[in-house]
């Protein structure tokens, strides 16, 4: 039996109705607080979610690489530290 989980194609699909469940529950407080003297009606614009969510990715990305470098370093230190 194939795991859902397992897709690669998941995340993108929990990311979009994570997304879509925020957006219906702007839009059902706008409708909800219309007649409010001052209120200002919300919206989550899809095309800003992806940008967000590519430059968390980038970030993510780069810090791993970063670490993995630190990481290289330290062994390559340990490992000639020990030779004599």
């Amino acid at each position: 039996m194939i795991n859902p989980s397992n897709a690669p194609f998941f995340p993108g699909v929990e990311e979009l109705l994570s997304w879509t469940s925020r957006r219906q529950q702007a839009l059902a407080g706008n409708v909800a607080n219309m007649d409010t003297p001052g209120y200002r009606a919300h919206d989550y614009s899809l095309e800003r979610e992806m940008t967000e969510i590519t430059k968390n990715g980038l970030q993510y990305i780069t810090l791993v690489q970063y670490l993995n470098q630190k990481i290289r370093t330290l062994r390559a230190a340990i490992n000639e530290g020990g030779k004599v």
